[in-house]
């Protein structure tokens, strides 16, 4: 079987399909990055989806799954998706340098589900490179044929050629990000008062939306509430027999506090970690008589 690294809406479709065992390859990683910038396209810039539809489109594309056999696939939608060039064509992204990456990058990640060509094809197309070899004049006969296109994008996915069209878009000066463009959000709809697409862990919860903390769907489909964990509706705010009332968990509070000490911690940690361009930490280190600034 295939381990799934990483975050599921953002896993390369071909590796959420594998029926087998399938390694992961830097091209993967690559239609990943694809995954992120079109998603954070589509809820945080300008196009033109409502939040219905933007809500259809993030549930069926990223959190697509199904169970089969007590494994958990996904990413039919995704390779449709790309396949489609849903995110350049159909999500009215404006024009302009963003636009113009995401017409690049759908295009060179879609020749992974795309069929290569026929032998009978590739030997045509071989002829006609030895023709133009022969007489350049020709080369009208291979600058637009799809196989030559096929190829190009072959070789485009690989880190020297994605890495610098990403440099590219960042340089251009087209940008009109404007007041308005830095706060923007598309609304998602929601059911029973949950939002539908949520970010989740890869191995193995499918999105399945939590409505609490003590809600845990069956992974066949099924809606089993813990029953340790839920409280009974029947007994709740009534007192047992010995009069004493029911006392609610009282580490509840703790386990929030807690919490919140470890994101601190974490948060300083890395604050700690990362060095600025000269090598000296971001956040300085405590003084030689054993004091720390504040």
């Amino acid at each position: 079987m295939t381990s799934l690294q990483g975050t599921w809406q953002f896993i390369a479709a071909r590796l959420l399909q594998a029926r087998e065992s399938a390694a992961h390859t830097p091209a993967d990683d690559w239609e990943s990055f694809f995954h992120v910038l079109s998603w954070v396209v589509l809820r945080f810039t300008k196009h033109g989806l409502d939040s219905a539809r933007l809500t259809h489109e993030l549930r069926t594309t990223y959190d697509d799954w199904y169970m089969d056999h007590g494994k958990v696939y996904g990413g039919g939608n995704k390779e449709k998706s790309i396949k489609s060039r849903f995110i350049s064509t159909n999500a009215q992204v404006p024009p302009g340098p963003l636009l113009d990456l995401l017409k690049d990058l759908v295009d060179v990640c879609a020749v992974r589900y795309e069929d290569p060509p026929t032998r009978e094809g590739q030997e045509r197309y071989e002829l006609y490179l030895q023709a133009v070899a022969r007489d350049p004049s020709l080369v009208a006969l291979i600058v637009d044929h799809p196989i030559k296109h096929y190829h190009d994008r072959k070789e485009k996915l690989k880190a020297s050629w994605i890495l610098g069209r990403f440099r590219e878009a960042a340089n251009s000066e087209a940008w009109d990000l404007g007041v308005e463009g830095q706060h923007f959000e598309n609304p998602l709809n929601r059911v029973d008062e949950v939002v539908i697409t949520t970010k989740r862990p890869s191995e193995f919860e499918p999105d399945m939306p939590r409505q609490s903390k003590r809600f845990k769907p069956m992974l066949d489909g099924g809606d089993t509430a813990m029953a340790e964990d839920m409280p009974n509706e029947d007994t709740a705010d009534v007192e047992e027999e010995d009069d004493e009332p029911v006392v609610e968990d009282e580490d509840t509070d703790d386990e929030h506090e807690f919490d919140d000490y470890l994101v601190s911690a974490k948060r300083d940690e890395a604050e700690t970690d990362w060095e600025g361009d000269e090598g000296k930490s971001v956040k300085e280190c405590p003084t030689d008589s054993g004091s720390t600034p504040e």
